[in-house]
C-alpha cells in the first residue's frame, strides 16, 4: 500500500539474537533444528536444478562459514560446533571444528559432546497397503536428552524421502503417540529394524529424493535433513536398504497368466485382457515400488488420473476395458497378500471414484473443457486435464533438454552417419571398435538406420567425454546392450505392451541376461542427463538421439500445449 513503511530488514543482531534464544532453550532440539534449517538452506539439493536463477541466488556455505569464523561470539561458536556435524562437505565441517576448538566460550555439555551422542533403537512403521513407511531412529545426547528422527518414505513416488522431522523423546514415546493418533491402528505395522538397515533405507530415500523434481517440501523437510543425516551417520553401515527386483517382460507375463487363471481373473476372457494385466504389472513393478501385487487407494489414483492415460497408447476399446481388469486384479492381489477386507473395499471404491476422470482423459484432448466431477477428493476435471497436458509437456522438455530445444525441434530423420572417432583416446580404440560393431549389428538386425546413428552418437560421446568407461574391466557385449537398451527405450521401441521389441529379445541378441539399467548410466550422463528414479522416465536430455517418429510425437505435445 502506498505510504506504508517497508518492513525492516533483518540485521546481524537479529540473527545472533535468534541463535542466542534457541541456545538458551533447555531443549537441545530448539538450537539443533535452527542450525539444521540453516545448513539445509545452503544445500544445493534443496534447490530446483532447472532454475538457473535459484542457483545464482543460493547462499554459499563457504561464505557463511567465513563470516562465522570472522565474528567471534558465543552464538557463532555454537553454530560452528553444530556445523561441524551437520555440513555434508567434510572439508567445511573440519574447518568449522578447528575454529570452534580455538575458542573458549562456555557451551552446553550436550553441544560440546555431540561426538559422544549414542544411537538408540530403530524401527519402521508401515501401512498395510504399502504406500510408504516411516523409518525411525532415536539418539541419546551426553546429557541424557533423547531425540527421535522420523523420515516418511513414499513408495508410490519412487521410494523417496517425502517428509521428515526430529522430535524430543525416545522411540517408545513416539510409537505410543503415533498409534494413539492413527484412525485405523489395524492398518499400521510397527516393527524393529536393524540399525544398519535404518541407515541404508533413509540414505537411499534421501538420495532418490534429491534427484526428484520438483523437490518435496513440508514445514519440516528438507529443513530437518542435515540433522537426520547426522543421526543416521551414528548408525553402523552395511545395510542393503530397499532392494528393488528387476522384472523382465517374461516374468510379468508369467504373473499375468497366474492372475488370469485365478478365481478373480476367471471372467477376463477378452482378447485384450492379458495385455492389460501386463500393463498393470508394468505399473506396479516399475513405477509403484516394485511389488507386483501392491494396490492401494493412492496408486489406483495415480494409475487412473495420470500414468495409464499418459503411458499406454492403445485403442479406445482397450483403454475403456482397463478398469474392469484392475478391479479383478485388486481383489486377487489383496487375497494373496491377506489384506483385510475393509481395505480392499476402500481400494475398489477408489477405482469407482477416479474412473470417470480416467474415461474423460482417454477420450479428451489436452484442451478439452468439461464440468466439475464430484468425487471424494473434489476432483475438478478441468484442472486434471490441464495438469495432464502440463506434465506431458514437462516430460517433452526433459526428453530434449530445454524449452529452446523443444521449440526448435523438427522431425527430420536421423542421417546415415559415420562413427566419429574425434577426441577418443587411442588406448581405448580396440574396445570402442568392438562395441561399435556389436551396436551396428543390433541396429541392422533388429532396428533401422536411425537407431544405428543414435547408437553411434551415444558411443562416440561417451568414449570422448568419459573414456574411463572403456578402461574398466567389463564385457563389451554388456556395454553394447546397455547402449541399445537406453536408446531404444527413450525412442519407445521396446516393450511388448507398446508394440515394440520385448526387452528380453534385445538382451538375448547380445547374449546378456538380467538388467543393464545400471550399466547404461554412464552413457546417459555423457549427455548431461540426471539418473532417472524410474526406468520409464529415462532420458538422454537431447534430441540428438531421438528418431524422427519420437520427435514428431514430442512436436505434437508441444503444439497441443501451445494451442
Amino acid at each position: 500500500m502506498v505510504g506504508e513503511p517497508e518492513p525492516a530488514a533483518s540485521s546481524p543482531a537479529d540473527f545472533l539474537g535468534s541463535i542466542s534464544a534457541a541456545l538458551s532453550d533447555p531443549d537441545p532440539l530448539a538450537f539443533l533444528a535452527l542450525a539444521s534449517s540453516i545448513v539445509a538452506a545452503l544445500d544445493p539439493r534443496t534447490h530446483d536444478p532447472f532454475d538457473p536463477q535459484a542457483a545464482e541466488e543460493r547462499p554459499d556455505a563457504a561464505l557463511l562459514l567465513e563470516t562465522l569464523i570472522g565474528h567471534s561470539a558465543p552464538e557463532t561458536t555454537a553454530l560452528l560446533l553444530a556445523f561441524s556435524h551437520l555440513l555434508s562437505d567434510n572439508h567445511l565441517a573440519q574447518r568449522a571444528r578447528r575454529e570452534a576448538g580455538r575458542r573458549d566460550h562456555a557451551m552446553p555439555a550436550w553441544l560440546l559432546g555431540l561426538d559422544e551422542a549414542e544411537p538408540g533403537p530403530t524401527a519402521a512403521s508401515a501401512d498395510v497397503l504399502g504406500d510408504g513407511q516411516n523409518t525411525i531412529v532415536s539418539v541419546r545426547l551426553v546429557d541424557g536428552h533423547e531425540l527421535t528422527a522420523v523420515v516418511y518414505i513414499d513408495h508410490n513416488l519412487g521410494t523417496v524421502a517425502k517428509d521428515g522431522f526430529v522430535i524430543p523423546g525416545d522411540l517408545a514415546g513416539f510409537r505410543d503417540q503415533f498409534l494413539a493418533l492413527t484412525d485405523e491402528p489395524e492398518a499400521i505395522t510397527f516393527t524393529e529394524l536393524h540399525p544398519a538397515e535404518a541407515r541404508a533405507q533413509i540414505a537411499q530415500a534421501i538420495e532418490t529424493g534429491a534427484m526428484t523434481v520438483p523437490r518435496f517440501e513440508t514445514d519440516t523437510w528438507p529443513a530437518a535433513r542435515p540433522m537426520v543425516e547426522w543421526v543416521i551417520g551414528l548408525l553402523p553401515a552395511g545395510g542393503t536398504g530397499f532392494e528393488r527386483p528387476e522384472w523382465t517382460d517374461e516374468a510379468r507375463s508369467t504373473l499375468a497368466d497366474e492372475f488370469l487363471r485365478s478365481a478373480e481373473g476367471a471372467g477376463l476372457t477378452r482378447r485384450d485382457d492379458a495385455a492389460i494385466a501386463e500393463d498393470l504389472l508394468w505399473f506396479t513393478t516399475e513405477y509403484s515400488g516394485g511389488s507386483p501385487w501392491r494396490w492401494s487407494m493412492v496408486n489406483v489414483e495415480i494409475l487412473l488420473t495420470d500414468w495409464y492415460p499418459r503411458k499406454v497408447m492403445a485403442s479406445p476399446v482397450y483403454l475403456r476395458r482397463m478398469p474392469t481388469v484392475l478391479r479383478a486384479m485388486v481383489r486377487y492381489a489383496h487375497r494373496l497378500r491377506q489384506i483385510p477386507r475393509q481395505f480392499t473395499e476402500q481400494t475398489l471404491a477408489a477405482v469407482d471414484a477416479y474412473q470417470p476422470a480416467y474415461l474423460e482423459l482417454i477420450t479428451a484432448g489436452p484442451s478439452a473443457r468439461s464440468s466439475h466431477l464430484g468425487s471424494p477428493g473434489g476432483l475438478d476435471l478441468d484442472e486434471l486435464v490441464a495438469h495432464y497436458a502440463t506434465h506431458k509437456r514437462e516430460l517433452a522438455v526433459r526428453a530434449v533438454g530445454s524449452e529452446q530445444a523443444l521449440a526448435d525441434l523438427d522431425d527430420t530423420p536421423l542421417p546415415d552417419e559415420d562413427f566419429r572417432w574425434t577426441g577418443i583416446p587411442e588406448d581405448i580404440h580396440p574396445r570402442v571398435a568392438e562395441v561399435l560393431r556389436l551396436c551396428d549389428r543390433c541396429a541392422e538386425e533388429l532396428f533401422d538406420v536411425e537407431l544405428r546413428t543414435a547408437f553411434r552418437r551415444v558411443l562416440a560421446r561417451t568414449a570422448a567425454t568419459d573414456p574411463a568407461v572403456f578402461r574398466r574391466r567389463s564385457k563389451d557385449t554388456t556395454a553394447a546392450a546397455a547402449i541399445a537398451w537406453a536408446v531404444a527405450t527413450v525412442n519407445d521401441r521396446l516393450g511388448a505392451h507398446r508394440g515394440g521389441l520385448p526387452v528380453k529379445d534385445l538382451l538375448a541378441h547380445f547374449g546378456v541376461s538380467g538388467s543393464v539399467s545400471q550399466r547404461a548410466q554412464p552413457f546417459l550422463r555423457a549427455f548431461g542427463a540426471v539418473d532417472a528414479p524410474w526406468a520409464g522416465d529415462l532420458t538422454f536430455g537431447s534430441p540428438e538421439v531421438l528418431t524422427a517418429d519420437r520427435r514428431a510425437r514430442l512436436i505434437q505435445i508441444r503444439d497441443d500445449a501451445g494451442a
